[in-house]
């Protein structure tokens, strides 16, 4: 279900792209740090150094958009590696006592939401705790709690007065104060985001965007070159949904201000304090080993079978070009800056969680690995005759067991997912309307 329910008219255009040269490019360099990641020396091109220096004249900006580059042109270092780059915070920051229970996840669009939602739901159904569902199957865009708004009373089913809600995982622009009218304040907030890169491209293809303007620009022109002509010259055409800023806009940034730095830096200041923890889509399971560290779970809690991959993209994959990067770091600015800001504390919080995280991380592939495999196999004979798959103890879990049940609730989509539980959830209270 796409939810983007009125096509945006695009208006047909004819671009011309004009090659500018610029000069004195090296002294916008003076007092930026471009030797990371282990003391090695990062030659930037004549390209990056273009572009920095067509940028506003903030120094902030420019500095993003190296770190950016540090962050994301050295993925095929391995983990190991980053974190010899980061100074020993040595005090382990994994201090809960016991599992934590009332949990709001903010689903960001297209950066691997759909997945820890699942995760969410069938910790919430198996430990029967009470989950913030659709109040009904009818309405535009059902699984939204807030559809293109904050949490609506309205489309969230109302669970009986001695009741509380325990967990909130669908999709609802974040607004700490109307969260916190459902939830109360001992809650825990967590949130995930991706690449704006590979965030931006995944929407254009999965809202249709591509199509769009193929039909408006030709058909003899490629995916990039569709791309490429809308990076250009953004401003000309509609925002497809959940491009523009996209992320920032879910955790609650207006597009309005996400088009100002102060305040883009201001509000960034208030989801640093608010967030216990934002997940990085490029390091999953690293992501979901913090998470089980931050709320007490066990492992068996935070396993998964990847679900809602974009099939038609990766058959489909654009590279960039680093000229349409650069154009897409412009349109998109505040979203880079989140990107950055919550990647090096990502980065930093792994640091600080003991020396044996990493190996946690890998018993805890290991284990998904054997988990999706069968899976595979009782899909296949529709969850009814497997199996039970035991997957011994270790020092980070005891040992547990996956069912048929299990695989089912992981491998069923959202919408699906969400009708069961809305039909469980009205047996169990009662609720007629």
């Amino acid at each position: 279900m796409l939810c983007n329910t009125d096509k945006p008219r695009y208006c047909i255009i004819v671009l011309n792209l004009l090659l500018i040269q610029v000069n004195g490019i090296e002294n916008y360099y003076h007092g930026f740090n471009i030797e990371r990641f282990g003391g090695q020396n990062r030659m930037i091109s004549f390209f990056d150094r273009e572009h920095i220096a067509k940028l506003s004249s903030s120094k902030l900006e420019k500095d993003i958009y190296l770190r950016y580059l540090d962050y994301n042109k050295y993925n095929t270092l391995s983990l190991e590696q980053i974190m010899e780059t980061f100074p020993n915070k040595g005090k382990d920051v994994n201090t809960c006592t016991q599992p934590q229970k009332k949990v709001v996840f903010l689903k960001v669009h297209k950066a691997g939401s759909t997945t820890v939602q699942n995760i969410f739901l069938r910790y919430g159904d198996t430990h029967g705790l009470n989950i913030a569902l659709p109040k009904a199957y009818d309405m535009e865009c059902f699984n939204y709690l807030g559809f293109q708004s904050i949490l609506n009373h309205s489309r969230i089913m109302k669970l009986p007065k001695n009741k509380t809600i325990d967990i909130i995982c669908n999709h609802a622009i974040y607004n700490k104060k109307v969260f916190t009218e459902f939830m109360g304040f001992d809650t825990t907030y967590i949130g995930i985001l991706r690449d704006p890169v590979n965030q931006w491209s995944s929407a254009t293809f999965f809202y249709g965007f591509i199509e769009y303007l193929r039909d408006l620009l030709g058909e003899h022109l490629e995916d990039r070159q569709l791309l490429s002509a809308v990076l250009e010259e953004p401003s000309i055409f509609h925002d497809c949904p959940h491009t523009h800023n996209s992320m920032f806009e879910d955790l609650g940034l207006s597009i309005k201000d996400s088009v100002n730095q102060s305040a883009v830096e201001n509000y960034l200041r208030l989801l640093d304090n608010e967030i216990s923890l934002v997940m990085i889509m490029e390091y999953f399971d690293e992501s979901l080993i913090l998470m089980k560290r931050l709320l007490c779970w066990d492992i068996k809690d935070i396993m998964y079978v990847p679900l809602n991959i974009n099939s038609e993209k990766m058959k489909r994959k654009i590279n960039l070009t680093d000229k349409d990067q650069h154009n897409l770091f412009k349109y998109n600015y505040a979203d880079f800056r989140l990107y950055v800001h919550f990647k090096e504390k990502f980065f930093n919080r792994i640091k600080q969680s003991g020396n044996n995280f990493l190996a946690e991380v890998k018993y805890f592939q290991n284990a998904r690995n054997s988990v999706t495999e069968y899976c595979k196999r009782c899909q296949s004979s529709n969850f009814s005759s497997c199996t039970d798959l035991k997957i011994l103890s270790s020092e980070w879990s005891e040992q547990f067991i996956i069912t048929g049940k299990d695989c089912r609730f992981m491998m069923t989509q959202e919408e699906s997912l969400l009708v069961e539980l809305m039909n469980k959830a009205r047996q169990k209270y009662g609720i007629t309307h």
